[in-house]
This record gives C-alpha cells, sequence and structure tokens, in this order.
C-alpha cells in the first residue's frame, strides 16, 4: 500500500513538474471575416499576458484592414507546431483578399520564451551572418524544401532576405518562413527551409564565411 501510495505521488510530482501550456481556440466571425487564433495559458500570468497581447496584435491589424475596408475578407488559421517546458512555437496564417486572381498570404512564425513571455528571434537558435551565406547552404541539396502540403520543393530564385519567421518542430529542427512567390510559385503556398540540429550546428560555428 504505501509502495503504491508512493509511486502515486512520484507521478504527481512528474505531472506538476511539466509546464505545458493550455491553448485554447479563439474565434471572431463576421461576414467575409473569419479569424482563428490561440489564447495560451501558462502556469506564468505575466507570461501568458504578455504571449496572448502580441498574438491579440496579429488579430487586431486583420480586424482593422477589414473594418476599416483595406481588404473584401480576410481570414486568420493557426497551428502549435511545437512546445516543450520552456518554449512554445505559434505558427499565425493571415489570408487577406483584396481583389484579384487570388488573395495575398502571409505566414508568421511565432516562437515565445513560457516563462518570460517574450518572442525568441530566430538568433537565438540559429545565427545566419548574411544572405550569400544562406544562398549557398540552399544549393548544396542539404537544407529540404517543403510547400504548404510539406511535398520537397525545388526553389525558382535566391533568397533575397533572411527571414525573421521561423518555427520549431521538435527533435532539434526548425524550419525557416518563406512566403508564397519569395521561393516558389503561389501555388506552393508558404516555404519552409529545414535546419537540422547537425546544420544548425555548423551555422553557429561559421563566422563570415561560406558553407563547403
Amino acid at each position: 500500500m504505501i509502495r503504491q501510495f508512493l509511486l502515486f505521488l512520484s507521478f504527481c510530482i512528474l505531472i506538476s513538474s511539466t509546464s505545458f501550456a493550455t491553448v485554447v481556440p479563439g474565434y471572431q466571425h463576421d461576414t467575409n471575416l473569419s479569424l482563428s487564433y490561440p489564447l495560451i495559458y501558462t502556469s506564468n500570468q505575466q507570461a501568458q499576458n504578455q504571449i496572448n497581447s502580441d498574438i491579440a496584435s496579429y488579430v487586431e491589424k486583420a480586424k482593422s484592414s477589414y473594418y476599416g475596408g483595406y481588404s473584401y475578407s480576410e481570414k486568420l488559421k493557426y497551428s502549435i507546431p511545437y512546445e516543450d517546458d520552456s518554449v512554445i512555437s505559434v505558427i499565425l496564417m493571415r489570408f487577406t483578399y483584396m481583389g484579384g486572381a487570388h488573395s495575398i498570404d502571409h505566414c508568421y512564425g511565432l516562437v515565445y520564451d513560457k516563462m518570460t513571455g517574450n518572442k525568441i528571434p530566430l538568433s537565438h537558435f540559429l545565427k545566419i551572418d548574411n544572405v550569400a551565406q544562406l544562398n549557398n547552404a540552399i544549393s548544396t541539396g542539404f537544407f529540404p524544401m517543403y510547400n504548404s502540403n510539406n511535398k520537397i520543393i525545388s526553389a525558382w530564385g535566391k533568397v533575397k532576405r533572411i527571414s525573421p519567421d521561423y518555427y520549431l518542430k521538435g527533435n532539434g529542427k526548425l524550419y525557416l518562413i518563406y512566403q508564397p512567390y519569395e521561393l516558389a510559385s503561389y501555388a506552393n503556398g508558404f516555404v519552409s527551409i529545414e535546419f537540422t540540429p547537425k546544420t544548425i550546428d555548423y551555422f553557429n560555428r561559421l563566422k563570415n564565411r561560406t558553407l563547403w
């Protein structure tokens, strides 16, 4: 009996020691307006307020565009590709229709520190010195590039900027996000460049040098 109690107590301690966030879907709808976004609750109220305030700023931009008459329709979707005790990775996808053949789409990759609520910049995990360094890396074929359907594709041109948008996906992997038309056709949607722990380590040891 005592042994069972101790096992139960150990289990309770294990559960309480993890600090995974509670994610509640938020919705706002109107004619031609459909906004879905995460409401993130953590053990640190100040941190959760900061995270939710930042996410709310993206929601408000979409609403302002719609109610201000700048766009015919607005749609916002989200996913949570990764979370651990320290960080939570959020993807926000905004689709703005202003007339024309298709919507104007933008994908935001947001990674938050759950202890502070701060948004974590790309450089915290991956240090890329310049665009040339990134283009050299892509040309080697060691950095897979995926479209929105998670299919491997080839870039139709060179990278022109180091994207600040990224997401985490477990196993130490990181994905840089590029918008439609930056690296592939609109039909391919958002493009993600994959970095593994090995390629991240190599990048972080470079100093204004090209790869390979």
